[in-house]
């Protein structure tokens, strides 16, 4: 029984995180800055990222913002 809630509950969690909500660039640029200088020892020390570019899907909906 014990295993069965864990599994549902598991489950139900996983579901909920699979539809995320939009993005805009200023957030993006803004995590993976933190995320470069928490994990990438040569770069820490950077101090500008442009944005290149923004891949979209079918329906114009940005899916991917490059820097």
């Amino acid at each position: 029984m014990k295993r069965l809630l864990l599994t549902t509950f598991v489950l139900l969690f996983s579901l909920g995180r699979l539809f995320a909500g939009p993005v805009d660039v200023e957030m993006a640029q803004s995590i993976g800055e933190k995320f470069v200088r928490a994990n990438m020892e040569t770069l820490r020390n950077f101090h500008t990222t442009k944005h290149i570019g923004t891949w979209t899907d079918a329906k114009g909906t940005a899916s991917l913002y490059i820097f």
